[in-house]
């Protein structure tokens, strides 16, 4: 399917209500020719009937009562004339016949009391005729047949129309002319955060001048501004956490390497040391390859449920810690899911309950909850011996720990916090009310 642009499309919604206005047109001039020929028509046999009104027979012939039934039948050229006839012949005619060659006999074969209609020309002119055959019964019981006939001008019915069509075309010109101004306006205002959507900013985030698109748009198209940032974010995301794994995977591989160059520099190299170094090797590399396997599933659009990941991460603890075995208490409703990338909700979750197995004493608690601004919160407590509050922004930087006896690089807590704040999220450090040891809360985007 052919891509049309949204201007042409406004030109369609344009020509389209144009289109409609014409037909609109059309049908108002064929309702108002109908409405106009049935008018002069209705007038045409109400002066018939006004002329019949006024005749009276004298006996010595007919008269009218008031002959000036209409002031356009006393102005030459008005266009409205009347006749009567008696055997054919005309014996009254109104003043407005002044200088019109109306025919001097006329053969008229209706029955009495029906109206003919039909259009006759005087000189160069049309005229609508309406004529009546009426038999009048005088006192004595002698019928008259009398003819009576009204001339309505064309050219006055054809002025009418003109005069209708010129209204109506300037009304639709009018409204055509306001209709394409409001067009353009419209045009030029609703484009207009389109345009500067185009034609700068995102031009000044293929330059790197802006990381995001910064401003502000309409409704409409805020959330495929919101949509389109969350890739940003989440591209910008995974460069950092690529550049921060590599920097963790040096971090991890320099003390082995180190202990291998001395041992090799040494005239007797200790195997066992070899081993256990090249063994440390084995498991860092083991453990950046899943790393980076998790972190390649994409955030936009995903929702991770909690209940499940949590499950998958605590039965895996169970068969690690198992003597003595941890007990885990989740309180976590099934439908409750963020907008997190199931491999980074893992890594996130999986160091933090590591950790409360591994300083603990047995007992894990975890919790989950929808905050009030619709996030979703995660509270993971042990009854181990806690952390130091003086301790606790500290342990969120790289490469510090706590416990220099138990292995590792002092980076998980660190990569957790790296995870959760590139979600926009937050992670606090505190104590356990109910069970005195350490817990760590995350909020991330329900």
């Amino acid at each position: 399917m052919a891509r049309v642009s949204l201007r042409k499309r406004l030109r369609l919604v344009f020509i389209t209500l144009a289109s409609s206005l014409a037909i609109l047109a059309f049908a108002l001039v064929q309702g108002y020719r109908s409405a106009l020929a049935q008018s002069w028509q209705t007038q045409a046999d109400g002066h018939l009937l006004s002329l019949l009104a006024e005749l009276e027979w004298t006996g010595q012939g007919f008269t009218l009562k008031d002959p000036v039934l209409d002031a356009r039948m006393v102005q030459p050229g008005s266009g409205l004339m009347a006749a009567m006839r008696e055997n054919g012949r005309i014996f009254w005619r109104s003043e407005s016949t002044l200088g019109e060659p109306l025919p001097e006999t006329v053969s008229f074969d209706a029955p009495p009391g029906e109206v003919r209609r039909s259009v006759e020309s005087l000189g160069d002119q049309l005229y609508w005729v309406t004529r009546m055959l009426v038999q009048w019964q005088d006192d004595s019981g002698a019928l008259h047949p009398l003819l009576i006939e009204v001339w309505l001008s064309q050219a006055t019915y054809e002025a009418q129309l003109r005069s209708f069509y010129r209204d109506l075309a300037a009304g639709v010109g009018s409204v055509l002319i306001l209709l394409l101004g409001i067009a353009r306006v419209l045009s030029r205002f609703a484009f207009q955060p389109m345009s500067r959507l185009i034609n700068e900013d995102l031009e000044r985030v293929k330059s790197g001048v802006t990381s995001r698109l910064e401003g502000e748009y309409p409704e409409e198209v805020e959330r495929l501004v919101e949509a389109f940032n969350q890739v940003l974010d989440q591209e910008q995301r995974r460069q950092q956490q690529m550049r921060h794994k590599l920097d963790d995977f040096a971090h991890s591989l320099k003390t082995p390497l180190a202990v291998l160059r001395g041992e090799l520099a040494r005239p007797e190299p200790d195997r066992a040391v070899m081993q256990q170094s090249l063994q440390r090797l084995d498991e860092s590399v083991q453990y950046y390859l899943q790393r980076a396997s998790a972190s390649v599933q994409p955030a936009f659009g995903v929702r991770t449920p909690v209940a499940t990941t949590v499950a998958r991460l605590t039965g895996v603890l169970e068969k690690v810690y198992r003597d003595p075995p941890v007990r885990f208490e989740c309180d976590i409703a099934p439908e409750l899911t963020v907008a997190v990338a199931e491999g980074d909700l893992m890594e996130m979750l999986g160091n933090l309950l590591d950790n409360a197995c591994k300083y603990g004493r047995g007992r894990v608690v975890v919790r989950a909850d929808k905050t009030a601004d619709g996030r979703l919160g995660i509270t993971i407590e042990d009854n181990g011996p806690g952390i130091p509050e003086r301790a606790r922004g500290k342990v969120l930087r790289r490469g510090q720990r706590l416990d220099e006896s138990a292995p590792g690089q002092g980076i998980g807590l660190a990569v957790v916090s790296e995870l959760v704040h590139s979600y926009h999220g937050t992670i606090e450090v505190g104590q356990s009310e109910t069970l005195g040891g350490a817990r760590m809360r995350v909020v991330l985007p329900g």
